[in-house]
């Protein structure tokens, strides 16, 4: 909420995908934008945000790719990656409604057959998509080093 209210878009209409219908990231076809260093700022402030967000990562890493020449398109693009952030301050990655937890699961396959396979409610929530991830690769490392010395 922060960046919405440094950028001056507090009272802006919310949009419901992170960018337009139909935007074309082209550099050679609008104006160049007159403060590229405020397109800086903002897109780096999002690149920092998408390590939480991923339902934001395709639209901040092409923005970031015209940051050398930004052209006034890039920013409009830019100011409606803020509108979707003000409908969707955050976005909640939990899968079960109830506790907020996410769901870790795994296949461990011998060749081609199955082995193993589990699906389990971790036992702490989450504060991202990301987070989640690597506590469920933890878990499946372990599972599979559990194997491992079994099968020693």
């Amino acid at each position: 909420m922060d960046i919405i209210t440094d950028a001056d878009l507090s009272g802006a209409k919310p949009a419901t995908t992170p960018l337009p219908k139909g935007f074309k990231f082209c550099s050679t076809e609008d104006t160049l934008f007159a403060n590229p260093d405020q397109y800086h700022r903002l897109v780096g402030r999002l690149l920092y945000l998408g390590f939480t967000r991923p339902d934001l990562a395709y639209a901040v890493q092409q923005l970031s790719q015209h940051v050398q020449h930004p052209c006034t398109h890039h920013w409009e693009a830019t100011v409606h990656v803020l509108h979707y952030l003000k409908g969707y301050p955050s976005k909640d990655w939990a899968s079960c409604p109830t506790t907020r937890k996410f769901l870790t699961g795994y296949c461990v396959y011998l060749g081609s057959s199955l082995i193993s396979w589990k699906t389990k409610k971790q036992t702490t929530v989450s504060s991202s998509s990301a987070e989640a991830g690597y506590r469920s690769l933890a878990s499946t490392d372990c599972r599979l080093r559990q194997y491992w010395q079994l099968a020693s």
